[in-house]
């Protein structure tokens, strides 16, 4: 898909779907520093079976191409995103969404890269003590036994006893060491020196955050208006959304328009095909709770689902041109 971006920002927000892979490639080229993450992700029981997509993005250097011996530093943590107007303190808000602008040790990563935090500086998302940030959030209501959920530490942050979960850095492998067995590992990366592709899996092992949430300045049990207890508009996980940071680390890099494999994605799939994903299971499936179960999910191919009105193409698709 071609995307033209939030008003010239360098933000692009396509929909993916879990299992499936993404090529990255831009016209004017890729920077030295991105950022990629996931919000408003949807998966049964996310805790087991993660929300991930494959993730490819081309560098071409301006001057030499391909470099067969670029450099990187891929880092996995968390980012916050939206949240405005409530109290970002309140104890019941910090159980559900927690603002990761200095909360903890500092650090600030929060909305948008390009947003203003200080005047005159658009980019402490990007900077030393930005992202990827450490996850937070409040222990009330968390800790069981003492101890706060798997992943996390106990640590104050906001005033607050508090559940820490700590960013990584990824290590670079094979392009089979990405998902042995066909199951992502969100501790590589690989990137391809003879096409300038790199690889790696944006995994979400975690369900957003579920609970009343508050709008502008809403908080459940205030106003008739605000959402009830049954009703969730939290986009992420209580500690923040999964963030990535990919910096090619040559000093000399110049980027240039994305070359990969030729013209375009089917040509870099063509001349390898090892990079090419299966399809994932129950694709073009419909998927819903059979009434009066214990809530087993049903899966059926959308032409022949049945049990709830739906729209089914007519006929099969029919692609022309290139991908």
């Amino acid at each position: 898909m071609v995307l033209k971006g939030r008003n010239s920002q360098g933000v692009w927000e396509p929909k993916v779907a879990s299992g499936l892979g993404y090529t990255v490639r831009a016209s004017n080229g890729i920077p030295k520093v991105i950022s990629v993450g996931l919000t408003d992700a949807v998966k049964p029981k996310m805790n087991e079976d993660p929300f991930y997509v494959r993730v490819g993005v081309c560098y071409s250097d301006s001057k030499t191409g391909v470099r067969p011996d670029a450099k990187f530093k891929v880092s996995r943590g968390y980012k916050s995103w939206g949240g405005n107007g409530v109290n970002y303190n309140a104890p019941k808000i910090r159980r559900y969404f927690n603002r990761l602008h200095a909360l903890y040790q500092g650090e600030i990563c929060h909305d948008l890269d390009a947003q203003p935090r200080d005047p005159g500086d658009l980019s402490q998302n990007l900077k030393a003590n930005g992202c990827p940030a450490h996850g937070v959030v409040i222990a009330d209501g968390l800790v069981v036994g003492g101890k706060c959920p798997d992943g996390s530490a106990p640590e104050m942050a906001g005033g607050e006893q508090s559940c820490i979960y700590k960013p990584s850095e990824l290590s670079e492998g094979t392009f089979e060491q990405l998902a042995p067995g066909g199951k992502p590992d969100v501790t590589k990366y690989h990137y391809d020196k003879t096409t300038g592709m790199l690889f790696f899996y944006v995994v979400q092992n975690e369900a957003n955050a579920h609970a009343s949430s508050p709008i502008g300045s809403c908080v459940s049990g205030t106003d008739p208006a605000c959402p009830d207890k049954d009703e969730s508009f939290y986009g992420c996980p209580a500690q923040g959304c999964t963030t990535y940071k990919i910096e090619i680390t040559d000093s000399d890099y110049s980027f240039g328009p994305s070359q990969c494999g030729g013209a375009g994605a089917a040509d870099l799939y063509a001349k390898v095909p090892k990079f090419v994903l299966p399809e994932p299971a129950n694709a073009n499936k419909l998927g819903y709770v059979q009434p009066g179960t214990a809530g087993e999910v049903i899966a059926q191919n959308l032409q022949s689902a049945q049990g709830f009105p739906h729209r089914a193409a007519m006929t099969p698709p029919v692609c022309t041109g290139t991908p």
